[in-house]
């Protein structure tokens, strides 16, 4: 968890930079526009120098949107590893019992799907996380002889 607050935290510090960049950049083309108002700056000279201006604010948009989209990403890891987190404290006080009603809460918690294969062999198959979403479900596919207490 600490290590997402640090990632989210120097994303945040990389957003306050850019918007100092943006700001930068708009005091460049307002400068940019009163040289040549005054005719200080060539027409060559401006619109060469207000592409490169044009470039670094497109330039600083894009990295703006890669920005939110690694933001949203760490926020998403943090609220699952705050789900497995309430998991692991609700499965935490049942694991040791030999009441069958805690036995079964903690194969529906994780998911638990047994498979019988052709030959014969028996498959158990844990999903821990969201079921609509198998692309971040954590899955664990052990045969039926990794853990034969259950």
């Amino acid at each position: 968890m600490e290590a997402l607050r640090e990632s989210m935290d120097r994303i945040e510090y990389e957003t306050t930079r850019l918007e100092r960049t943006v700001h930068e950049n708009i005091n460049a083309e307002s400068e940019l526009a009163g040289l040549k108002s005054r005719g200080k700056v060539s027409e060559e000279a401006y619109e060469r120098q207000r592409g490169l201006v044009v470039a670094e604010r497109r330039w600083i948009e894009e990295e703006k949107q890669r920005i939110i989209v690694k933001l949203d990403q760490l926020r998403k890891q943090s609220v699952s590893l705050v789900g497995l987190e309430q998991l692991r404290r609700q499965i935490a006080t049942r694991l040791n019992s030999t009441n069958f009603a805690d036995r079964r809460f903690i194969l529906e918690a994780l998911g638990t799907r047994v498979i019988v294969t052709t030959e014969g062999a028996l498959e158990v198959e844990f999903t821990i996380g969201d079921r609509k979403d198998k692309d971040s479900a954590i899955v664990l596919n052990s045969p039926l002889t990794v853990c034969p207490r259950y």
